[in-house]
């Protein structure tokens, strides 16, 4: 081991008697873990899990939907669920120096993507497009494509308001799903799959 390693804090993953958890639990898990991809680890993940108020809280974490979700469970059972989460793939943990740090997986990105897709659809829904404008300009394509799903499911009665004022602010891609669905919608399109 080189000297520059023997200086990284090593972690042990314990989901102790977890055999499985929901996919409504790991997507609260991943939910939680938004705000602290690359910038915080798994006892961070716990407090906003569990909703501490620990100075190194930050405003930001309190308004994340997953914060204090699992208050009255101990914190060895939310720990266990986090590393459940890591040890099956759904998060991971990269050195960022000499801290082990949080970061999506593929299969977690997956299940977060239409986690916040969802949570965005309803806000659109509740208080129209211009409340998420700033949020979906800015957010991954994978984001909005499962956003733009949401919106073809519920159908055009709901969805076409939102449509409407997207494509004023849409990317070339993102304008192409919302021709898509608009023409599916009006029964000259073909169903995405």
């Amino acid at each position: 081991m080189s000297r520059r390693n023997s200086f990284r804090q090593p972690y042990h993953l314990d989901s102790g008697e977890i055999s499985t958890l929901s996919r409504e639990e790991v997507a609260l898990v991943l939910r939680a873990a938004e705000d602290l991809i690359t910038t915080g680890g798994r006892t961070l993940l716990v407090k906003v899990l569990r909703g501490s108020k620990a100075q190194d809280i930050r405003p930001e974490h309190r308004k994340n939907p997953a914060y204090s979700v699992w208050k009255d469970l101990s914190q060895k059972e939310v720990s266990h669920r986090v590393d459940w989460s890591i040890k099956n793939a759904f998060l991971g943990l990269e050195y960022f120096g000499k801290l082990p740090l949080l970061v999506y997986l593929p299969k977690g990105l997956a299940i977060e993507c239409q986690t916040i897709a969802a949570e965005w659809f309803q806000i659109a829904v509740a208080n129209g497009f211009d409340a998420l404008r700033g949020h979906v300009s800015s957010a991954p394509l994978s984001t909005a494509m499962a956003m733009l799903d949401q919106v073809a499911e519920h159908g055009k009665e709901i969805g076409l308001p939102i449509l409407n004022a997207w494509e004023k602010v849409a990317t070339k891609r993102v304008r192409k799903r919302i021709n898509s669905i608009r023409a599916e919608w009006n029964g000259s399109g073909h169903r995405r799959l």
